[in-house]
């Protein structure tokens, strides 16, 4: 049987998660949640307009305590010189 729709609510909590606990990972078990099922809400709610589409090129920083930074990736190739 095919899984019920999600509701924009349900959306905008994933959202809000995100941003209270600075990854898609960290909120996911922050509340319990499957990473895949909470990744899953978060991309519907990046599809549907609910959640701003994360900048090219940016993570969120791994460091402790510096959670809700973003980073520049390093974007040149290792197998230059």
């Amino acid at each position: 049987m095919p899984a019920r729709p999600l509701t924009d609510k349900q959306c905008r909590a994933a959202a809000d998660a995100v941003a209270e606990f600075g990854s898609v990972k960290g909120a996911a078990r922050a509340l319990g949640i499957a990473t895949s099922t909470f990744e899953h809400r978060v991309r519907t709610a990046r599809q549907r307009g609910l959640m701003a589409e994360p900048s090219r090129g940016l993570r969120p920083s791994k460091a402790s305590g510096q959670s809700g930074k973003l980073h520049r990736l390093d974007t040149r190739s290792s197998a230059s010189a």
